[in-house]
């Protein structure tokens, strides 16, 4: 009677096929780039604020960030649309007059199935002051997602003092506001 016995060699080898298979089930290259381009993203609106706010110091100005479809008016939209700084000098806060203030960076629209929306004060749109603070009262936060899926979102709060940090993660990767994980990402 022969009995089959299998060489560690052998073994190690029909076990690297077996992880090599289930990585490349398991692999997704459409999350990899969502990754990516959330992570583009996030540093463009964190850029921008820090812009808005440095620029609102040193120039002694209001500077104002708002949604913009057209890349020239503030349009009271998602800011996946796009976003506009400008030096605002009229009333209302918020709103650009293009003859009279000056446009200082456009953000392009977010590619296709990333949203990017704001709660609180700056839902519409954000104003720095001369003295470090913003338009936002108690501060706001700006959620950036790939098809409201919690997982992959990044939560930016930005305080009245402008100051911006990435909001924590839960141990499943949910970003945590208000000590709650979040539970989508289109605010409405």
């Amino acid at each position: 009677m022969l009995t089959a016995a299998y060489s560690l060699l052998e073994l190690l080898f029909s076990l690297a096929i077996i992880l090599i298979l289930i990585s490349a089930v398991t692999f997704s290259p459409n999350k990899v780039i969502a990754e990516y381009r959330l992570n583009q993203y996030a540093q463009a609106l964190i850029m921008s604020l820090r812009l808005a706010r440095s620029k609102a110091i040193n120039q002694a100005q209001i500077i104002s960030l708002c949604a913009s479809e057209n890349g020239r008016t503030c349009t009271r939209k998602k800011y996946e649309l796009g976003w506009i700084l400008f030096a605002d000098q009229h009333l209302p806060r918020g709103q650009r007059d293009e003859s009279k203030e000056e446009l200082i960076w456009r953000q392009e629209k977010l590619a296709n199935d990333i949203s990017l929306r704001a709660n609180g004060n700056a839902s519409d749109s954000v104003s720095f002051y001369p003295n470090a603070r913003n338009s936002t009262g108690i501060g706001a936060s700006f959620y950036l997602c790939f098809k409201n899926d919690v997982q992959q979102a990044r939560v930016l709060v930005l305080n009245s003092r402008g100051s911006l940090r990435l909001s924590k993660r839960n141990q499943q990767g949910v970003p945590i506001k208000a000590r709650q994980p979040i539970k989508h990402c289109l605010l409405e």
